[in-house]
């Protein structure tokens, strides 16, 4: 699983323009959930990341950005 953030255009079944910060997976990965299974998929969006503390330190939150 890999954190990234969204920069141009999401080609996806449900758009939301609030993605931002994202969690995600690539390769056989992606293909591990009931929705992608057996199907061919090479990245999924796997949940948007609310807020990301490394080391004690807050590195993002959703709601301040």
């Amino acid at each position: 699983m890999l954190i990234g953030k969204v920069v141009g255009s999401v080609v996806a079944t449900r758009k939301d323009d609030r993605l931002e910060m994202v969690l995600y997976a690539t390769g056989s990965s992606a293909r591990q959930t009931t929705l992608t299974e057996n199907k061919p998929c090479d990245a999924v969006i796997m949940a948007v990341v609310d807020s990301w503390d490394l080391g004690g330190d807050n590195v993002y939150e959703k709601w301040e950005n």
